[in-house]
């Protein structure tokens, strides 16, 4: 059973309580867990996984397995407080690498994401976090198809919140360019991924600066969220922030209708 309720908190202690949070996802039927994972850094949003020593994922708290992409060098992710806690995942990113926290240097594309996935033995992983400011629908299409990550239990991916996310719109996939740091010509649309992961994935939350989006196994929820209900305009920062149109003929596909 999954609940979403707020909390007036302001950061995450080490020994599992809150502070400087403002949404808290519940995965278990105990409102009041005693661990937590942050997951957002962006938008302190914070995933309760545990009410003790083994989470209501089935595993316990160091066996939680996760794989994120775009990470960077690893200190801003949305995985990082798992790996505090002495869980074990993977990172992947175009520019760093660090083998130390599990961290390496790949440029992901469709085509070489399974293998790579295969490479590292990751089976298992319970928890997705997708960021890499551009192609990230096309990635994500690439894994649900491939059923390489059968068991993922929570998925975590940046979407555009700048489209009308009731569209299914994505960026064409194109690996010699990403996102320029300045417009709002990125990523695809929140109803994209709904439409991409549905029937097997259910839209549960969308964090406060319209940045992360928060999908969690069907079968794990019981409530049914409304898109537009759900949904957060731009608002980076915190400082209703977002970032102007590009300049120039701004091409996006409809997912439903454009591929083949």
């Amino acid at each position: 059973m999954i609940k979403i309720h707020p909390t007036n908190s302001e950061t995450l202690n080490r020994d599992g309580s809150l502070q400087n949070t403002n949404t808290c996802i519940t995965l278990n039927k105990n409102p009041t867990p005693s661990w937590c994972g942050l997951v957002t850094p962006q938008g302190h949003e914070t995933v309760y996984l545990s009410e003790s020593q083994t989470t209501s994922l089935g595993v316990e708290l160091s066996d939680i397995k996760y794989l994120e992409f775009g990470a960077e060098n690893g200190r801003e992710v949305n995985t990082r407080i798992f790996r505090e806690f002495g869980a074990k995942g993977v990172l992947f990113d175009r520019d760093y690498e660090n083998p130390e926290i599990g961290l390496y240097k790949y440029t992901i594309t469709p085509s070489n994401i399974v293998q790579l996935i295969k490479n590292h033995e990751l089976k298992n992983i319970d928890l997705l976090s997708i960021d890499i400011d551009y192609n990230d629908y096309w990635i994500l299409k690439r894994i649900i198809e491939s059923e390489v990550l059968s068991e993922l239990k929570v998925i975590v991916l940046e979407y555009n919140s700048h489209l009308n996310p009731m569209d299914t719109l994505s960026v064409p996939y194109n690996n010699d360019v990403g996102w320029d740091g300045k417009s709002s010509y990125f990523g695809a649309s929140l109803s994209a991924f709904v439409n991409l992961l549905s029937p097997n994935f259910k839209l549960v939350h969308c964090e406060q600066n319209g940045v992360n989006a928060f999908f969690v196994k069907s079968e794990m929820i019981e409530e049914e969220y409304k898109v537009e209900d759900v949904y957060r305009k731009p608002n980076f920062y915190n400082k209703r922030w977002k970032y102007p149109e590009r300049e120039g003929e701004n091409i996006y596909m409809d997912t439903m209708t454009d591929i083949n």
